[in-house]
């Protein structure tokens, strides 16, 4: 995982039930450009760690939980011997 992945999950972990626009991220991450920005949400949201909410210049970002459940899922589906 990049950088830029872990700077942005680690603002949804300041306050994971928060709903965050694109910009209030683009002012936590200083030196970073909107487009990379913007590939790390889209990546993040492929992979199910974050959620989307609305759409067009409404988006927000919801942590998302629902990796986590799946997670915990797979290991107490195929515990470890």
């Amino acid at each position: 995982m990049n950088k830029t992945l872990k700077q942005i999950l680690k603002i949804f972990a300041t306050n994971p039930k928060k709903r965050f626009s694109r910009r209030e991220i683009e002012e936590q991450m200083e030196g970073i450009g909107r487009r990379t920005i913007i590939r790390a949400l889209s990546e993040l949201e492929k992979e199910k760690r974050i959620e989307r909410l609305g759409g067009g210049s409404a988006v927000k970002y919801l942590f998302s939980h629902a990796y986590h459940q799946d997670f915990e899922h797979k290991f107490s589906c195929n515990p470890l011997p």
